[in-house]
Protein backbone atom coordinates (compact mmCIF):
# COMPACT_ATOMS: atom_id res chain seq x y z
CA UNK A 1 0.00 0.00 0.00
CA UNK A 2 1.21 3.52 -0.69
CA UNK A 3 -0.13 4.93 2.56
CA UNK A 4 2.23 6.41 5.14
CA UNK A 5 2.63 3.86 7.90
CA UNK A 6 0.35 1.50 5.91
CA UNK A 7 -2.63 2.47 8.06
CA UNK A 8 -5.43 4.04 6.02
CA UNK A 9 -7.19 5.37 9.12
CA UNK A 10 -4.10 7.27 10.26
CA UNK A 11 -3.49 8.51 6.74
CA UNK A 12 -6.99 9.98 6.34
CA UNK A 13 -6.95 11.55 9.79
CA UNK A 14 -3.56 13.09 9.00
CA UNK A 15 -4.92 14.53 5.73
CA UNK A 16 -7.85 16.15 7.57
CA UNK A 17 -5.48 17.60 10.18
CA UNK A 18 -3.17 19.05 7.51
CA UNK A 19 -6.16 20.53 5.70
CA UNK A 20 -7.40 22.22 8.89
CA UNK A 21 -3.98 23.81 9.40
CA UNK A 22 -3.33 24.96 5.83
CA UNK A 23 -4.17 28.54 6.78
CA UNK A 24 -1.12 28.58 9.09
CA UNK A 25 1.30 27.63 6.32
CA UNK A 26 0.77 30.60 4.06
CA UNK A 27 -0.98 33.92 4.27
CA UNK A 28 -4.24 33.83 2.34
CA UNK A 29 -4.33 30.03 2.13
CA UNK A 30 -7.71 28.36 2.51
CA UNK A 31 -8.79 24.87 3.42
CA UNK A 32 -10.30 22.45 0.95
CA UNK A 33 -13.94 21.57 1.51
CA UNK A 34 -14.37 18.00 2.77
CA UNK A 35 -15.71 16.91 -0.62
CA UNK A 36 -12.77 18.53 -2.49
CA UNK A 37 -10.26 17.03 -0.07
CA UNK A 38 -11.86 13.63 -0.46
CA UNK A 39 -11.88 13.68 -4.27
CA UNK A 40 -8.55 15.42 -4.90
CA UNK A 41 -6.42 13.93 -2.15
CA UNK A 42 -7.89 10.98 -0.26
CA UNK A 43 -9.51 9.02 -3.11
CA UNK A 44 -6.51 9.55 -5.40
CA UNK A 45 -3.83 8.57 -2.88
CA UNK A 46 -5.10 5.52 -1.07
CA UNK A 47 -3.48 2.48 -2.57
CA UNK A 48 -4.30 -0.61 -4.58
CA UNK A 49 -7.10 -2.90 -3.47
CA UNK A 50 -8.10 -0.43 -0.79
CA UNK A 51 -8.65 2.28 -3.40
CA UNK A 52 -10.86 0.09 -5.58
CA UNK A 53 -13.01 -0.88 -2.59
CA UNK A 54 -13.27 2.77 -1.55
CA UNK A 55 -14.36 3.89 -5.00
CA UNK A 56 -16.78 0.98 -5.49
CA UNK A 57 -18.52 1.88 -2.24
CA UNK A 58 -18.92 5.51 -3.30
CA UNK A 59 -16.18 6.86 -1.05
CA UNK A 60 -15.18 9.55 -3.52
CA UNK A 61 -18.70 11.06 -3.35
CA UNK A 62 -18.78 11.47 0.44
CA UNK A 63 -18.71 15.01 1.81
CA UNK A 64 -18.76 14.37 5.57
CA UNK A 65 -15.55 13.68 7.50
CA UNK A 66 -17.21 11.16 9.85
CA UNK A 67 -18.73 9.23 6.93
CA UNK A 68 -15.35 9.10 5.19
CA UNK A 69 -13.61 7.88 8.34
CA UNK A 70 -16.35 5.29 8.94
CA UNK A 71 -16.00 3.91 5.41
CA UNK A 72 -12.19 3.83 5.69
CA UNK A 73 -12.49 1.95 8.98
CA UNK A 74 -15.03 -0.51 7.52
CA UNK A 75 -12.80 -1.25 4.51
CA UNK A 76 -9.73 -1.61 6.76
CA UNK A 77 -11.50 -4.28 8.81
CA UNK A 78 -12.62 -6.06 5.65
CA UNK A 79 -9.11 -6.07 4.15
CA UNK A 80 -7.61 -7.28 7.46
CA UNK A 81 -10.14 -10.13 7.63
CA UNK A 82 -9.30 -11.15 4.05
CA UNK A 83 -5.59 -11.23 4.88
CA UNK A 84 -6.25 -13.41 7.92
CA UNK A 85 -8.28 -15.84 5.82
CA UNK A 86 -5.57 -16.03 3.15
CA UNK A 87 -2.69 -16.51 5.62
CA UNK A 88 -3.37 -20.20 6.49
CA UNK A 89 -3.71 -21.00 2.77
CA UNK A 90 -0.35 -19.40 2.04
CA UNK A 91 1.34 -21.37 4.82
CA UNK A 92 -0.14 -24.65 3.56
CA UNK A 93 0.88 -23.91 -0.04
CA UNK A 94 4.43 -23.00 0.93
CA UNK A 95 4.79 -26.23 2.96
CA UNK A 96 3.38 -28.30 0.12
CA UNK A 97 5.52 -26.63 -2.54
CA UNK A 98 8.79 -26.70 -0.63
CA UNK A 99 10.90 -29.77 -1.26
CA UNK A 100 13.80 -30.89 0.88
CA UNK A 101 17.14 -30.14 -0.70
CA UNK A 102 19.18 -33.18 -1.59
CA UNK A 103 22.69 -32.24 -0.52
CA UNK A 104 24.28 -34.70 -2.93
CA UNK A 105 22.77 -33.00 -5.99
CA UNK A 106 22.56 -29.45 -4.63
CA UNK A 107 26.22 -28.74 -5.28
CA UNK A 108 27.71 -28.30 -8.72
CA UNK A 109 26.34 -30.55 -11.43
CA UNK A 110 28.76 -33.23 -12.48
CA UNK A 111 28.97 -34.15 -16.12
CA UNK A 112 28.92 -37.84 -16.91
CA UNK A 113 32.08 -38.48 -18.94
CA UNK A 114 30.38 -41.27 -20.90
CA UNK A 115 27.72 -38.98 -22.38
CA UNK A 116 28.56 -36.99 -25.51
CA UNK A 117 28.22 -33.22 -25.02
CA UNK A 118 28.20 -31.53 -28.44
CA UNK A 119 30.18 -28.34 -28.79
CA UNK A 120 27.74 -25.47 -29.24
CA UNK A 121 30.34 -23.12 -30.58
CA UNK A 122 31.24 -25.37 -33.49
CA UNK A 123 27.73 -26.72 -34.24
CA UNK A 124 28.31 -30.04 -32.47
CA UNK A 125 31.18 -31.20 -34.69
CA UNK A 126 33.03 -32.51 -31.63
CA UNK A 127 32.55 -33.02 -27.89
CA UNK A 128 32.77 -29.71 -25.98
CA UNK A 129 35.40 -31.25 -23.67
CA UNK A 130 37.66 -31.73 -26.70
CA UNK A 131 37.08 -28.25 -28.13
CA UNK A 132 40.29 -26.26 -28.64
CA UNK A 133 38.44 -23.13 -27.41
CA UNK A 134 37.40 -24.80 -24.14
CA UNK A 135 39.63 -23.52 -21.30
Amino acid sequence: SSLPGNDPNEYVERIFTINERLTYFERGATEFSTKQLNRKVIAKNIGGTFKSKYLLQGGDDLDDEDNILDLINKISKCVAAQKEEEEPDRKQNSKRDSKPIDESTASTKKVNPNIQQPCRKHDGRHDWRNCPDNP
